[in-house]
């Protein structure tokens, strides 16, 4: 996210494409497969179980995550300045580069106001930096809570070949 939040602030659509989807891609890939296989060896003899709360937990966390990313834009996002044209000051335009100036400020004319250029935001590079900070701190408390079963973990009641089936099947 930090490389997603980079590429918006300096409006890089390259570094976007590399930060979001491959970067993104790399990490999602990374968060998904890991709990999935651990839950595998935990789980044996449920594969399908195991790895069905995986891919539910996996889909729940993004569907809470979309009202989440909302509200961050909504703090985020600030309206550009509005710049109030005074009597006795038109705005000029620079005959070179065709940029308008009101009283030495660069402003677009926007449903007959002027607005401030560079003044406003759409909370978008801020939302990706604070989502980058908490999905890293998420995947670490994560990583540090996993633990793979011990090579000797093996739970006899529940798998067919252990005796408790055994001596269901003789009666």
């Amino acid at each position: 996210f930090a490389a997603s939040a980079l590429a918006v602030h300096l409006h890089s659509l390259p570094l976007l494409y590399a930060g979001y989807g491959v970067l993104g891609g790399i990490g999602l890939g990374i968060g998904y497969v890991t709990p999935v296989s651990t839950l595998l060896r935990w789980f044996p003899d449920r594969r399908g179980l195991a790895s069905s709360v995986a891919i539910a937990g996996f889909g729940c966390g993004a569907m809470l995550a979309a009202p989440l990313k909302r509200a961050l834009l909504g703090v985020y996002q600030r309206a550009p300045e509005v710049v109030f044209v005074s009597p006795g000051h038109t705005p000029h335009t620079d005959a070179t580069t065709g940029r308008v100036f009101v009283d030495n400020i660069e402003v677009v004319l926007h449903e007959h106001l002027y607005t401030a250029v560079g003044t406003g935001s759409t909370g978008v590079a801020a939302t990706f930096a604070t989502l980058g900070v908490a999905y890293g701190a998420a995947m670490c408390v994560g990583a540090a809570l996993f633990r793979v079963p011990a090579d000797d973990y093996f739970d006899t009641a529940a798998t067919p070949n252990s005796g408790v089936h055994q001596q269901q099947q003789q009666q």
